[in-house]
């Protein structure tokens, strides 16, 4: 059991659960998730993915660091191909593996190194489809729209019941809203363990007039179709699409 496995089993017992590793399969190419745990008269299967930065990142760095002294990095936050295949292989396992009783089918994306904050903002971004918005005009015209950009959790709407964000000193439970399960998992004995700022509900969110929500039925590849739609919704008129940048420096400082 490596450390990232043994960090997701001492948040769980801290939450009074308790948690058995699934064993793994003997047929060859078959991968089970990671863990059961239970909780009050409830079930749910885990599958743990751990986000580290690559070799190749790292190698990048320190050529830069050891030009000019400085590395400075600029990322998209939005959903990207390889986030969206690390929540696919997640998505795999817990969709092979079933037990007679009823369970909730829980993804856990844990994030570490350097960029583990950036990380576990992509991550959320491509479970969301976050875009953030703004119109001008307003003071409060400013703020995130999930469900605005192709999102996993609608991709896997049948299968994904919510998801783990974590890194060292944050963590959320984000339910998915599309989930047939949405009702009974909110209302769970995992999801109130939590205190409110580990919870994260994108349609209470909604109601509260912290997000922006794009419930419609349109193409989520159809931009102005969504704005238009959103302008309606919301009485912001001018509503337009910001992209947004994670910024980061890194140095090595002198022994």
């Amino acid at each position: 059991m490596d450390e990232n496995e043994q960090y997701a089993i001492e948040v769980l017992k801290s939450l009074t659960c308790q948690v058995e590793k699934i064993e793994e399969s003997s047929i060859e190419g078959e991968k089970r998730p990671d863990f059961l745990v239970s909780i009050a008269d409830e079930q749910h299967i885990i599958e743990l993915k751990t986000k580290d930065m690559s070799r190749e990142s790292y190698e990048n760095i320190f050529e830069t660091i050891n030009v000019s002294g400085v590395c400075t990095c600029s990322i998209k936050l939005e959903r990207e191909n390889k986030y969206s295949k690390v929540i696919s292989n997640a998505k795999s396992q817990l969709e092979n593996y079933n037990l007679e009783t009823f369970s909730f089918k829980i993804l856990w994306l844990h994030s570490v190194g350097s960029d583990s904050r950036i990380h576990m903002e992509q991550f959320k971004h491509s479970l969301f489809g976050i875009k953030t918005l703004v119109d001008f005009d307003y003071k409060n015209g400013a703020r995130e729209c999930y469900f605005f950009a192709q999102s996993d959790f609608y991709r896997y709407k049948n299968i994904l019941d919510a998801a783990f964000i974590t890194r060292d000193g944050f963590l959320q439970l984000c339910l998915n809203p599309y989930s047939e399960n949405y009702h009974q998992i909110k209302v769970s004995a995992l999801f109130q363990a939590l205190e409110s700022q580990n919870q994260l509900d994108p349609i209470q969110l909604a109601e509260d007039n912290i997000i922006y929500y794009a419930d419609s039925d349109m193409p989520r590849s159809n931009t102005e179709s969504s704005l238009k739609y959103l302008k309606e919704k919301y009485g912001y008129p001018n509503l337009m699409v910001i992209p947004m940048e994670s910024i980061s420096a890194h140095s090595i400082l002198p022994n």
